[in-house]
């Protein structure tokens, strides 16, 4: 899934204008974005700067009014609201602030029910064992029949991600994933992403405003008044390592006695 010019996805000139009749927002005002297989990056800037607009024009959760966006060369302005959410199921994962599980529910339930939904000929079984195989990717093997309700919020999350993940998406979009934990649970989840991101070498786009998750992504765009002030933002992935990478091996200095 990677298009001529080697990026997965690609923007030019969006714009996106809410009108309510009483309001006009222009969230997005003419973006230029491109973001390569297997990168991690961050969406940065204050609120109301058009981040979450930005992840869900991208992504094709929300039309634009202008511009181009191509997923793998895709173009997502050309499909039909049907063909967008097969193209979503198929090729896309989702992770929330809140989680957005379904609290009758139990976790491998809520994971496998992309899988059923994508395609109604999927096997029961079929589906099962992968929802599992996702929950035990995340750290939650042990925690497959528990409710949301029963869970804390790290796990919850985790069960969010496993979601994201059980239909092997070359994308992950994820907003404010951590913006509802305290640091140490935000910090496991972002460690758990990145771990992800490294192992299945999919593409992560997430939207933060915590300056130490986006450090640890490889790059930080910064999005202001609806237009991007930095659409190339900065790379680790050449010769530069990362925050996480640098904390891993400060781990293991640590392990290991002087001398």
């Amino acid at each position: 899934m990677e298009q001529k010019n080697g990026a997965i996805i690609r923007a030019r000139g969006v714009r996106k204008t809410y009108d309510t009749g009483k309001i006009r927002v222009e969230a997005l005002r003419g973006v230029d974005i491109d973001v390569y297989p297997g990168e991690m990056v961050a969406v940065m800037g204050p609120s109301g700067s058009g981040k979450t607009t930005l992840l869900n024009t991208l992504s094709g959760l929300d039309e634009i009014d202008e511009g181009v966006i191509e997923i793998a060369g895709q173009d997502l302005a050309r499909m039909s609201d049907r063909e967008r959410t097969r193209y979503r199921a198929a090729n896309m994962g989702f992770v929330f602030q809140f989680y957005n599980l379904l609290p009758v529910l139990t976790a491998v339930e809520n994971v496998e029910m992309p899988l059923l939904l994508a395609d109604r000929r999927t096997n029961p079984k079929e589906a099962r064992r992968r929802a599992l195989e996702a929950l035990e990717a995340v750290g939650l093997a042990d925690q497959a029949t528990q409710l949301p309700g029963e869970l804390s919020g790290g796990q919850r999350q985790r069960v969010t991600i496993a979601r994201a993940l059980v239909t092997n998406p070359a994308i992950v979009w994820a907003d404010e994933p951590t913006g509802d934990l305290d640091s140490k649970t935000a910090q496991e989840v972002m460690n758990l992403m990145r771990r992800l991101n490294r192992e299945n070498n999919q593409t992560f786009v997430i939207v933060t405003h915590a300056a130490e998750i986006g450090e640890q992504c490889d790059r930080i765009i910064t999005m202001r008044d609806g237009l991007c002030e930095n659409c190339e933002g900065f790379s680790n992935r050449n010769g530069r390592e990362t925050v996480s990478e640098r904390q891993e091996e400060s781990d293991e200095r640590d392990l290991w006695p002087a001398g």
